[in-house]
């Protein structure tokens, strides 16, 4: 496996054998779910090699590209997309969806100003009103861009059939002849990471896919997540705060999509007394994610505590795992990753969407 799961405590014997025990029918319904079978058959890097024309198109064609996308889709989406840099000469990606805030839309509209503009409208389910109005207004931006540079609008959908699929999108999709790459039918919203949902906005922005589902595969076959996985799903499913946390901005929207599906994500050391605060409560599990080296480092002169080598990136590790293991407040595990690319992206998030499915299986 691509990550190390280290965990803050021991865990002692009496409960890995009753993780064990708990997590046995969870497993058996996991590799049951359309993601986990299109990964082991190795239907997602098939949809990938489809999705490349479509991909490619898009960045050739664009400076920025809009996602819009219901609350869970966006929340994998960001979590993908800032876990790795844009490679040169991709077009800047915007994920939104979940606001109805009009200086947020002026926002967007001042920073692209005079760019070539593309659309990817993203629905698993019924579009609630933030996501009709989301897509409402940046379909019409997009074709006043399209007017503006005398090209015709680029919109594309991403959607899923079901009775409990998209409604909207893909009846507009289909009314305008936009192109629409379908979703399996009944797409779990929380459970996107190697559908096309997430992967082509990835491919837009330059990451290397191969690298992504190759590691997201080793993550679903590896014998290591079988253990590693399921005790941190047992954790989190006992206890009655999760807590997910880390100090490097790459990895910001990853805790925030995990939040998403229930919990508390923290950015540190920004949000230290929340932490305390929380950590006060004493029955909680803390799920920590980082790696030995981000998207950039700082080179610091000397000041009280700095980092001997002056490296920021070294100071803010050291830091975090201080902080993270020098606590004895509730179960925890940090996952760690050796840089912040592709491969490591891939592998993080399979290792949180199993999880979070095994944990919310337990629960129910």
């Amino acid at each position: 496996m691509l990550i190390e799961a280290l965990s803050r405590q021991t865990i002692d014997p009496q409960t890995l054998d009753e993780a064990t025990r708990a997590c046995s029918p969870a497993l058996d319904e996991l590799w049951k779910t359309t993601p986990i079978r299109d990964s082991i058959a190795k239907n997602d890097v098939n949809l990938a090699e489809q999705l490349r024309g479509t991909a490619d198109a898009i960045r050739e064609s664009s400076d920025a590209v809009l996602v819009v996308a219901g609350r869970s889709e966006g929340a994998a989406i960001r979590a993908a997309l800032s876990a790795i840099e844009k490679k040169n000469g991709s077009p800047e990606v915007t994920v939104t969806g979940t606001s109805l805030s009009a200086a947020g839309y002026a926002a967007i509209f001042e920073r692209l100003h005079n760019k070539r503009v593309s659309l990817i409208a993203v629905s698993c389910s019924a579009e609630d009103l933030p996501l009709r109005a989301a897509y409402a207004i940046l379909k019409a931006y997009v074709f006043k861009s399209a007017k503006r540079e005398g090209a015709p609008a680029r919109v594309y959908a991403v959607v899923a059939d079901g009775p409990g699929g998209s409604r909207v999108i893909a009846r507009d999709a289909a009314e305008n002849e936009y192109p629409i790459i379908r979703l399996p039918e009944n797409t779990d919203p929380r459970f996107t990471a190697n559908t096309a949902a997430v992967l082509l906005p990835f491919m837009v922005k330059g990451g290397d896919v191969r690298e992504y589902i190759r590691a997201f595969g080793e993550t679903v076959a590896s014998p290591e997540w079988d253990g590693d996985g399921t005790i941190a799903a047992y954790l989190m499913s006992r206890a009655s705060v999760r807590l997910f946390e880390t100090w490097q901005a790459e990895y910001g929207d990853m805790t925030r999509w995990l939040a998403s599906s229930g919990g508390i994500a923290v950015m540190m050391p920004d949000d230290t007394p929340v932490k305390r605060e929380i950590l006060s409560r004493g029955d909680l599990f803390e799920l920590m994610i980082g790696s030995d080296e981000g998207h950039q480092d700082v080179m610091t002169p000397l000041f009280d505590g700095c980092d001997p080598d002056g490296s920021l990136e070294l100071l803010t590790l050291s830091e975090s795992e201080r902080d993270f293991f020098g606590t004895e407040a509730g179960q925890g595990i940090k996952l760690r990753a050796e840089r912040a690319d592709s491969a490591a992206c891939g592998a993080l998030m399979a290792f949180c969407q199993m999880t979070l499915y095994i944990a919310d299986y337990l629960e129910q």
